[in-house]
């Protein structure tokens, strides 16, 4: 954060100052692995002080042969990068909508108006086992909800390189957790599918891989069913298309299951998953929901 000139390591703040004197493992990183000492950023214009491109120390010690990091290049035990200070930052530039959120040619925010959405993200649990740590304070103005992003390297499951949970706004923009800004990814430049997940509606996923970059062009899912892989898309009318609504199980299909989680929870409020409507309480208007998506499932494999 260079307004404020803080580092933040895993899941605590440094100032540049404490993380420049930081002289053993126990003060920043797990796993007993040394750092090297010379200090690394500048205090008053928060640049990096020399070419850290091949800084690092042997740890041959501690990792073993063949040991790959997350990208799955090959470490180099004797002088590791440290790899982040000469990466890019890369965004997601996205827009999609909730069918059972839309109206009027946008969404509701009427779970945020009622200070319903919670200030940390909501799948940690299945199907999701998402273990991000995003939140916030208060949620930003014009959010809708929470959506889970995926980016995949192919199409399937198991080519998953980098998730953040995120906001989707009343316009369909997918932003930061300020609410503002495009999301930041921890993935390397490159060209990716994109995968949108939300707590009661079918995921999607772009029709094809799309490049992200630090610049990444605005991929814009609600302009035509052809944006979507498998066209599994809602029809919202206007020429306006968006993520299907009725999954209030979150199983990746619209059944009768979906009937029976809405029944079992009538007239009950809150921020709920059967809330399939998103007007913060469970009714009859949301068997409609199910109703008109009866029978579909998510395209994503």
């Amino acid at each position: 954060n260079q307004s404020s000139k803080e580092i933040r390591y895993i899941n605590n703040i440094y100032t540049i100052t404490e993380w420049n004197n930081a002289d053993d493992a126990a003060n920043l990183v797990e796993g007993n692995v040394a750092l090297n000492t010379n200090p690394i950023l500048e205090e008053n214009t928060f640049e990096v002080v020399e070419d850290l491109s091949n800084m690092g120390i042997n740890i041959s010690s501690y990792v073993p042969v063949g040991f790959k990091d997350r990208n799955g290049n090959l470490v180099n035990r004797n002088a590791p990068s440290i790899g982040a200070i000469s990466s890019t930052p890369i965004f997601l530039n996205s827009k999609i909508f909730l069918e059972g959120a839309f109206e009027n040619n946008g969404m509701n925010t009427v779970l945020r108006d009622n200070g319903l959405i919670p200030t940390y993200q909501p799948y940690k649990n299945n199907p999701w086992n998402y273990s991000g740590t995003e939140s916030v304070n208060s949620i930003p103005t014009g959010v809708v909800d929470w959506v889970l992003i995926e980016i995949r390297s192919d199409t399937s499951s198991a080519s998953i390189v980098s998730r953040r949970a995120a906001f989707i706004k009343a316009d369909g923009s997918i932003v930061d957790v300020d609410g503002n800004r495009k999301v930041a990814m921890n993935v390397n430049a490159g060209n990716y599918y994109i995968v949108i997940q939300h707590r009661n509606h079918l995921p999607v996923m772009s029709a094809n891989k799309i490049a992200l970059s630090s610049s990444s062009p605005l991929y814009d899912f609600t302009t035509s069913p052809g944006q979507y892989f498998g066209k599994g898309a809602a029809d919202l009318g206007n020429g306006k298309f968006g993520m299907l609504a009725g999954d209030g199980n979150s199983n990746g299909s619209i059944n009768f299951l979906d009937y029976e989680i809405v029944g079992n929870n009538l007239f009950q409020n809150g921020y709920r998953s059967e809330d399939l409507d998103m007007n913060g309480v469970v009714n009859v208007i949301d068997y409609g929901k199910i109703s008109m998506n009866l029978l579909k499932a998510s395209k994503v494999p």
